[in-house]
């Protein structure tokens, strides 16, 4: 499916279309196109946002921009974002069958395949022949489970390209699930003969002979999907199942273990992993597998009745008698687990615990309980979804692949793949450097910081909230300021000399002395004194060490919002303190006052949008965090695409 890739590329690199005016502005902002163009040809979404909105904001009826605009952000992984700009260029124009496919996508990976089947409709009414909308269409139908419908788009469709591999690829999985495996069979050779190198196809023809009981042979394809492709983690998994089936179970842990190496983050991996150590006598890093899966999914029973198990067998009883006791809160009919609860009871000297667990066997017993029902089923596999306990000796089988992938592997941006930790952004702090960062160039505006008088051999005062970090020259240079506001403040001493000075102190993380000027300027309280505030809580939470720092740092922010109301980096300064209290409610409040007094603030929607999500107010969270991405503030949208995973 890389139709959409090859369009995207096509329109970055169309001629542009000359404006008629002569007009300067107009000619800036198809410069800004042609350079936000560029941008997304060659992947920097981030900055190719950035001229998109310097463009709308120019010329907001322009329907292009938001268009270019949610293709970056598609890239992104913002769907919400995407689908929004989406909409409104579908409002100024209908009939641009591109909107209708990336809104389509973008709902797609919402899980939104009702409204995405009509999108897709929508652009094969204006675009009937296009194979990428129909190609969409067949996975909503599949997704919705509309077999018969997804059959009559996939016939159609092969029908004007009868070598459309995808589609035959699908038309297998709609008749698996019609349980007609012979004729699946067939449709895979018939596209794997159009195209001999697709590891996909060789995948899909392993599951579709291991669920047919032909060991030997799936295994064979999964071999060749590996040595077309050997970086899936996916295919190993596969492989190391129908090994483990065979009894090769050093080739299924090898499996696994690679597996695990690609992709750390794979649960069933390590459940699946857990077992094989345990069966082969490997106890120690059996029970390291099943803490890993417990670490991720804690109410996994199985997982723990597992690690009850080899926790009995290695000797650590009390750990044991833990699990199963979490275990048979869940299932408290679970005969075996009991009598095995009970034995650990009895070697760990809890002869009282063992004699109430063997009379709660012989209740449930007497109420019917068979004691047949203690056992597992026969087979050496269970689906993800069996939550049976008596299971618990089962691999998990991998999921049937279906088409959920098949509109999505084209379409990947980096900056959302970095994982970053998810905190608040910094406080805001004054300074007279500002970060060199090619998306936003921008230098926070406040109306109370331009009306500051500051000495002429100063560079302009400024407002920032990430570190930066200061070259020689400008560590030179700042030890040069502090010797000439020294002799500015024996001739004239001013709550504002005293507040520059700090500034460089703290610039230079000398702290001590940057307090000091601080409560300098305070003590003569001019009418800026409001910065000798704002600048000591800069200082104190440098230096914070417990909660009375903290108490003090918030007196400081209070004065500063008496003396200076709009001030709004004070009110997003308090905000950071609040929710790093745990008081969400007043963090939002004041996160929302921030956004009140400057709209274009993109720290304060991120961060508001963090809080939101700690106060589980997701939605909320992710449409804040989607404004913080659209203005620059990258690592939104990896948070948005793992809250939304």
């Amino acid at each position: 499916m890389k139709h959409l890739t090859k369009w995207l590329k096509c329109i970055i690199l169309s001629v542009c279309v000359i404006l008629t005016s002569k007009v300067n502005a107009q000619v800036n902002t198809e410069r800004m196109l042609t350079m936000g163009r560029s941008a997304l040809y060659y992947q920097d979404y981030v900055l190719s946002i950035s001229y998109f909105n310097q463009v709308i904001k120019a010329k907001p009826f322009l329907s292009e921009p938001y268009f270019l605009r949610s293709v970056a952000k598609f890239y992104l992984e913002d769907w919400n974002g995407a689908e929004n700009d989406c909409n409104t260029v579908l409002d100024m124009n209908p009939f641009l069958k591109d909107a209708y496919e990336v809104r389509g996508l973008s709902r797609m990976h919402k899980g939104n395949f009702q409204q995405a089947k009509s999108d897709f409709r929508a652009a094969l009414g204006i675009d009937p022949e296009a194979s990428g909308y129909m190609h969409n269409l067949i996975v909503c139908h599949l997704n919705l489970g509309q077999f018969d419908s997804a059959m009559i788009c996939i016939d159609r469709l092969l029908e004007f390209k009868p070598k459309y591999t995808p589609a035959l690829s699908m038309k297998s999985q709609v008749l698996l699930q019609r349980n007609d495996t012979a004729a699946a069979l067939e449709c895979i050779d018939r596209a794997i003969q159009f195209d001999n190198y697709n590891h996909e196809l060789f995948h899909t023809k392993g599951i579709i002979l291991g669920q047919t009981e032909r060991y030997e042979e799936s295994e064979q394809m999964f071999d060749r999907a590996i040595y077309l492709n050997p970086g899936e983690s996916d295919y190993y998994i596969n492989r190391a199942l129908v090994r483990y089936i065979q009894n090769d179970l050093n080739g299924a842990m090898s499996d696994y273990d690679l597996a695990i190496r690609m992709n750390p983050g794979n649960i069933m991996a390590y459940y699946n992993r857990g077992i094989l150590r345990g069966q082969v006598g490997d106890d120690n890093r059996a029970i390291e597998d099943f803490d890993r899966v417990l670490n991720s999914e804690p109410q996994n029973y199985l997982a723990l009745f597992n690690r009850a198990l080899l926790r009995r067998t290695t000797g650590n009883l009390k750990g044991a008698i833990q699990d199963f006791t979490s275990v048979l809160n869940e299932y408290p009919t679970f005969l075996y687990g009991l009598q095995l609860r009970a034995d650990t009871r009895a070697q760990y000297g809890d002869i009282k615990g063992s004699e109430e667990d063997q009379l709660r066997i012989i209740k449930l017993r007497t109420e019917g309980i068979d004691k047949n029902d203690t056992i597992s089923q026969t087979g050496k596999t269970r689906k993800k979804e069996d939550k049976n306990v008596r299971n618990y000796g089962k691999l998990i089988l991998p999921d049937t692949p279906d088409n959920n992938q098949n509109f999505a592997s084209d379409y990947r941006g980096k900056v959302q793949n970095k994982n970053i930790d998810v905190k608040l952004l910094d406080s805001y702090y004054f300074t007279y450097y500002v970060p060199d960062n090619p998306v936003d160039r921008l230098v926070r505006y406040s109306n109370d910081i331009s009306l500051l008088r500051t000495e002429s051999f100063l560079p302009k005062l400024n407002i920032c909230c990430s570190d930066i970090q200061l070259r020689n020259v400008d560590i030179e240079n700042l030890y040069d300021y502090i010797s000439k506001l020294g002799a500015v403040i024996k001739k004239n001493p001013s709550s504002l000399v005293y507040v520059t000075r700090a500034i460089c102190y703290y610039l230079l993380h000398d702290y001590e002395n940057a307090m000091n000027d601080c409560v300098d300027a305070i003590m003569i309280g001019d009418d800026d004194i409001w910065t000798a505030y704002f600048c000591r809580a800069a200082v104190r939470l440098r230096t914070a060490k417990d909660r009375l720092d903290y108490n003090m740092i918030m007196s400081d922010l209070n004065k500063v919002i008496d003396l200076a109301p709009q001030f709004q980096y004070a009110y997003y300064n308090r905000a950071n303190l609040y929710a790093s209290w745990g008081e969400y409610k007043n963090a939002i409040s004041d996160f929302t006052r921030a956004i009140e007094l400057d709209k274009n603030m993109p720290e304060a929607y991120y961060n508001r949008g963090i809080v939101h999500v700690l106060s589980d107010n997701v939605q909320q969270g992710i449409k804040d965090l989607s404004i913080a991405g659209e203005s620059g503030i990258y690592q939104a949208y990896n948070v948005i695409k793992r809250i939304s995973q």
